[in-house]
């Protein structure tokens, strides 16, 4: 197996009511792709945050979130530089993505927080994650 791009290592995410998730753990490599399936409510958007970085303040996440290498549980993705930010799509993706402008230009801006289009060594960062 290659060097995992995101590990996951004795993840807890838990409420003020309950426990989402206790002690998980995984790791995906490059060109892998992981499912999180189950039923409404079970905190499957919640791990999504967590691994992105915006995890509600009223959630308290603990263990290892690894990207890049480099543990960002709990930092918040404003604070991680654009190597460790992880990118996902919510559940509609018509509101999370422009559909006026290209995957493309959305990707690029997302890693540079500049631009829209993209350079040689943009696409070449974008296309590897």
């Amino acid at each position: 197996m290659s060097t995992p791009i995101l590990t996951v290592n004795q993840l807890s995410i838990q409420s003020l009511e309950r426990t989402l998730f206790q002690d998980i753990q995984f790791e995906i490599a490059a060109g892998e792709i992981l499912a999180v399936m189950g039923p409404s409510g079970i905190g499957k958007s919640m791990l999504s945050k967590a691994i992105a970085g915006f995890t509600p303040e009223s959630m308290s996440v603990s263990g290892d979130i690894l990207l890049a290498n480099v543990n960002v549980c709990n930092v918040p993705l404003i604070e991680r530089p654009p190597e460790q930010r992880a990118a996902f799509i919510f559940q509609d993706a018509l509101q999370a993505l422009n559909p006026l402008v290209t995957v493309e230009a959305q990707l690029t801006l997302a890693h540079t927080r500049l631009r829209t289009k993209p350079k040689a060594g943009d696409r070449d960062t974008i296309v590897a994650y």
